[in-house]
């Protein structure tokens, strides 16, 4: 079946790239909470624990020279006010990541922009900024019709100057339909200095326009923060959102564009090309198709049961790993699933925090246990292991394993400025397909999911805490008939605990306080049989399909991380991939051929090192993250079924990769508490490709807080960020 698995999504990646491309308050806020942690100090302090302790203890604006002001040592507030000495330019600091998939010039569109929010965050936990959203009220005339939409784009900017923590935002939206509000964008600020910092992100959130749509929808933007005499930094950020239509001439345009590249092209090649030129192009020449058609019918909230529309749709959980209770679990009830659905995914989001942010280097518990004063050395216990589960009335759907976003203020500050660490303004989200389950929940009654943060230590347990949410994506058949199936298999309750396979090994030799060292392994017990892997089989019967089909969603994941350290040393090394693959079979025979639908590929490798020998404070991270999708289910509607056109809806291109490898370090010299002296140096190559002909490739090279070398190419170019 592994065999199977894997060979269906080499199949449906290569065939769909073919296809494609031959035609042309848990807490009073919802903070990331550094003040749980031993982090957050007034002064630098730097004489007792591990490496980790030290640099979890240190702000960026701790650590940079400023040149005319010497060691920032944050004491006194005086040297950020205005006798201090003339500050340098702040810098600006950015994201590698690709642009939004819009081409306004080549694909004849014209947009509208407007500003949500313009804020200075300043004490502002449980106080987001909450507005009305409507198109015909809040947008120019010229864009307020939301059948024209082809895409959006959300725009974050933001300064700060002085000493903070880098900050956990959002931005939520819902309506009284929404089943409460919906995350669609997690992110992060740049980490200040006394001479200032400046940074901007967008995101394109086309897939979320059933949201924007609507005649009265609400919007979250938070950003906890807070500032006093120690932490200075106020957030002064705004939030725009663009909104993009064909020109009223966009047709002519388009076949100008199309002309040109056909011309271009034979010229290049010496070569004679005939073509229709009234055939629509599939690329980026063609204006896009209406989000309408091409986007989720319905999204509804995970959020929790009864989260108000004005408050931030994340959500904090985890109990730590004493007591009995394996996990907390966002919970959240839904009266309303559409009776005519006819695909369903879950979107998650999920990070880390306290003393979960560096989850990836937390040492089994059974090893914590033997060290005196664990946590204040840097070790919180609950193993090196997570998950996220989707459970629908209680069965385990789905498992996601997530990437380790690393924050502008991560291991060590001086490494992410001016670029930032991978997915840190843009947090990554992971998809869950229950489509298998929509036959059992189209029956009008109340229906619960769950999203459960595992690891693989005691039971699932682990520190506190994780930000979770998620939303529901229903694409509708073109029926008005309730849609009908049951489920046929689920994984058994003894899948529902990762650790039977996985295997732990720890390791200590002396007093790790002092001379001595640990060690430790955790791993998938090894061959395919043995990694992380669940099946869910159900049946799906549209109004508009002549017989059921039988969908079975399969994930197999392999998971591996080596620990050391010592009283000088911390390392850790992951290895994290897997697959997932939605199978559709005509009838509902177990033995009928199955073909891939939808199928996913991840590879999350992560190397960190923490060092301080009582006067250098150094650092490294040394990750990658590379996801292949694929979906074809909109090709293959002459076998399925009319009603069987939702992959086009779920918002994907046919097929996308996306690859990148980031390579960063630094280091800060000492002489008691006072900087001295200090350099860090980033590299990133990152590449995106999908089956609607979008590119983008960026290679940067950073060292001392300059950009080096920029080198920016593909069909997306020109819409990439700038840098400085």
């Amino acid at each position: 079946m592994q065999h199977f698995q894997a060979s269906a999504v080499r199949w449906l990646i290569a065939v769909s790239l073919c296809i494609c491309l031959s035609l042309p308050a848990v807490l009073a806020s919802l903070e990331r909470p550094h003040n749980i942690r031993s982090r957050a100090h007034s002064k630098i302090q730097l004489s007792n624990g591990s490496p980790r302790a030290h640099a979890q203890r240190l702000l960026l604006a701790d650590l940079e020279l400023i040149p005319g002001l010497g060691p920032l040592v944050p004491s006194s507030s005086d040297r950020f006010g205005p006798d201090a000495v003339t500050k340098p330019t702040p810098r600006h600091d950015f994201e590698v990541n690709v642009p939004p998939r819009v081409l306004p010039s080549v694909e004849g569109l014209t947009e509208c922009t407007i500003t949500l929010v313009n804020r200075s965050f300043a004490n502002s936990y449980g106080n987001p900024s909450v507005l009305q959203f409507s198109p015909s009220t809040s947008l120019p005339s010229k864009c307020s019709d939301a059948s024209k939409w082809v895409a959006l784009v959300l725009t974050q900017s933001g300064a700060s100057i002085g000493r903070q923590f880098d900050r956990l935002g959002s931005v939520s939206i819902g309506n009284p339909n929404s089943n409460g509000p919906v995350e669609i964008w997690r992110t992060d600020n740049a980490e200040p200095t006394a001479a200032g910092v400046t940074w901007s992100s967008r995101k394109e959130v086309s897939q979320y326009y059933s949201l924007f749509k609507q005649p009265a929808s609400t919007i979250v933007f938070d950003y906890p923060n807070v500032v006093d005499s120690t932490y200075t930094g106020i957030l002064n950020i705004s939030l725009s959102l663009t909104v993009y239509q064909p020109l009223s001439n966009a047709k002519s345009a388009r076949a100008e564009h199309v002309t040109n590249a056909y011309d271009a092209y034979a010229r290049r090649e010496q070569i004679s090309i005939h073509e229709d030129r009234n055939v629509e192009e599939r690329s980026f020449f063609a204006t896009p198709e209406p989000l309408s058609a091409r986007t989720p019918d319905s999204i509804h909230a995970l959020s929790g049961t009864g989260k108000a529309l004005s408050s931030p749709a994340l959500s904090l959980v985890g109990q730590g790993v004493t007591g009995t209770t394996a996990q907390a679990t966002l919970s959240t009830v839904v009266s309303t699933f559409p009776v005519n659905a006819a695909r369903a995914i879950i979107e998650i989001f999920a990070s880390g925090t306290a003393q979960d942010e560096f989850w990836y280097s937390n040492a089994p518990s059974s090893l914590a246990e033997q060290v005196p004063d664990a946590a204040n050395f840097g070790l919180y216990g609950g193993g090196p292991y997570r998950e996220i589960q989707v459970r629908v009335d209680g069965n385990l759907a789905g498992i996601v394993s997530p990437y380790a976003v690393i924050f502008t203020g991560g291991i060590q500050p001086l490494m992410w400025g001016p670029e930032s660490a991978f997915g840190a303004y843009n947090q990554p989200t992971y998809l869950v397909d229950v489509t298998p389950f929509i036959g059992t929940l189209t029956d009008g009654k109340d229906h619960t999911f769950d999203l459960v943060v595992q690891s693989a230590d005691r039971n699932g347990s682990y520190p506190q805490g994780w930000f979770l949410s998620g939303n529901l994506q229903v694409v509708l058949d073109p029926s008005s008939k309730r849609t009908t199936g049951q489920l046929i298999s689920t994984p058994p309750k003894s899948a529902y605990l990762p650790y039977p396979t996985l295997v732990t090994t720890n390791h200590i030799k002396g007093d790790i306080t002092t001379n001595g060292s640990y060690s430790s392994t955790v791993k998938t017990r090894g061959g395919k049989s043995n990694n992380r892997q669940m099946t869910v089989v159900g049946t799906v019967k549209t109004g508009s399909a002549k017989t059921a089909s039988m969908y079975t969603w399969q994930q197999s994941f392999s998971y591996r991380s080596d620990l050391f350290g010592n009283a000088s040393v911390s390392t850790s090394k992951q290895t994290a991939s897997g697959k997932s693959v939605l199978l559709a079979s005509s009838g509902t025979n177990s033995s009928n051929p199955s073909i891939p639908l939808y199928a996913e590929s991840f590879s999350f490798p992560l190397d960190t090192l923490s060092a301080y020998d009582g006067q250098f404070l150094n650092g490294s991270v040394n990750h990658a993250y590379k996801v292949e999708v694929a979906s074809t289910e909109s090709l293959l509607g002459p076998w399925l079924g009319s009603g069987y056109t939702s992959g086009k809806k779920i918002g994907l291109p046919l097929a996308r990769t996306i690859s990148t490898h980031q390579v960063a370090s630094a280091y800060s010299l000492f002489s008691g508490s006072a900087v001295i002296g200090g350099v860090g140096k980033t590299s990133q190559n990152y590449s995106y490709a999908d089956s609607d002909l979008f590119t983008f490739q960026r290679s940067t090279s950073v060292f001392n807080r300059t950009v080096l070398s920029d080198h920016v190419s593909g069909t997306l170019a020109s819409q990439a960020d700038p840098v400085n």
